[in-house]
């Protein structure tokens, strides 16, 4: 009986210690989301243009780097947590909400860490770049919501884009057909066929080239 009391009490006290590092690194992943996305938005640029070399050596790479990173290290818990589970379905699920858990712990870190980087690397480059304008086709007006502002989206080089604009700009032409309106764009040319915007403004049927 007394050794029953002590297994007892020590999976007891396990399971205490295991709620608690759960409990420890789900408060650390949100910190660590807060932070890293105070820093992506602080670090930000507005850019255009159209390459695959952002999406693949500034997200995908990084990204899956740090997962694989984060998977290795920590191989032998999620090995421990998998074997804990009988039934395959739960293990799926499971398998699946450790696969978002490690996505998201490496965009926070990985990903954010190569989003400033090209951040910096852009800044740098556009210092060497002339200014350019270009007036582009409006085709819509979207409005936002309580977390993001409203965007025009445009045509630029064949394809479409869009950029966040103000509540203002947005109020005022959100009822004029996009066709009527022009976006006017100040630019500089940064790396991998991007352009960082410096400067925009909507305006209705141009004749000339309004200052920025």
């Amino acid at each position: 009986m007394p050794r029953k009391k002590k297994r007892i009490r020590n999976k007891s006290l396990t399971k205490r210690s295991q709620q608690k590092t759960k409990s420890k690194n789900s408060k650390f992943i949100i910190v660590l989301m807060f932070i890293s996305v105070s820093m992506y938005s602080f670090y930000d640029i507005t850019t255009i243009g159209d390459d695959y070399r952002y999406f693949l050596f500034v997200f995908t790479v990084p990204i899956t780097l740090g997962m694989i990173i984060l998977g290795l290290i920590r191989l032998n818990r999620i090995k421990e947590t998998l074997s804990e589970e009988n039934s395959i379905f739960v293990k799926i699920a499971l398998a699946g909400f450790l696969i978002l858990k490690g996505f998201l712990i490496s965009f926070a870190s990985f990903g954010v860490v190569a989003h400033i980087s090209w951040v910096k690397l852009n800044k740098n480059t556009i210092k060497q770049s002339p200014k350019e304008y270009i007036n582009c086709q409006v085709y819509r007006l979207t409005s936002g919501t309580s977390k993001m502002a409203p965007s025009v989206h445009f045509y630029f080089l064949d394809s479409e884009e869009s950029i966040h604009i103000n509540s203002k700009t947005h109020r005022k032409y959100f009822e004029t057909d996009p066709q009527l309106l022009t976006l006017q764009l100040q630019l500089r040319e940064g790396i991998w066929n991007k352009y960082v915007v410096d400067n925009w403004k909507i305006i209705k049927n141009p004749t000339i080239k309004e200052n920025l």
